[in-house]
């Protein structure tokens, strides 16, 4: 009896002593999330724009808006960084970031415009983009310090329009809120 006493408690202080980097670690994560939001939110948005022979990058004119999500995209345990940063939705783009050792790290971006991210079940996020009777469904996966896009789906509801067919986009299932910038609740 006092074995088997003794086996559970040193399970249970093994437990202890493991539990603790773990939190520390998502406080470090936390901490770096909030002050790229604020570094984000305070430097403002630099669109990027051509007439298709030159191209040209501007601060935006208009306030930058900033909302984000944090959301395990490889499903390794720890979630990255998703922000949506833009003037209008003709510049909205995601900005992808994770985090090591309490330090960003940038990962990439993807047009946002007209779109909102879901939930994907394996390796990725989901981006579904929908305007004026076209949609694009993309998956975002993190490969190591980079992220790779595929998509999944283009589909154009216009010929059924046309025709007066009511027709409607094809959403996922799964929607992942978005929070301002400046309301830390979505994070861990």
């Amino acid at each position: 009896m006092k074995r088997i006493i003794a086996v559970l408690l040193s399970f249970i202080m093994l437990l202890t002593i493991t539990a603790a980097p773990v939190s520390a670690m998502q406080e470090d994560v936390k901490a770096a999330y909030i002050n790229e939001l604020k570094w984000l939110s305070k430097a403002g948005h630099t669109g990027t724009y051509s007439d298709g022979v030159r191209t040209w990058s501007e601060q935006c004119q208009n306030p930058t808006e900033v909302e984000y999500c944090a959301y395990d995209i490889n499903k390794d345990g720890y979630k990255e960084l998703c922000v949506k940063i833009g003037c209008c939705e003709a510049d909205y783009m995601y900005k992808f970031y994770g985090c090591e050792y309490g330090k960003i790290v940038y990962l990439g971006e993807e047009d946002a415009g007209h779109s909102a991210l879901y939930e994907c079940d394996i390796n990725g996020i989901f981006i579904h983009q929908g305007h004026m009777g076209e949609e694009t469904l993309t998956r975002v996966s993190k490969n190591g310090h980079s992220l790779a896009s595929t998509q999944i789906f283009y589909y154009d509801l216009n010929p059924l329009l046309m025709k007066g067919i009511d027709a409607d986009y094809h959403y996922p299932k799964r929607y992942i809120e978005m929070y301002s910038a400046d309301d830390y609740s979505g994070l861990y």
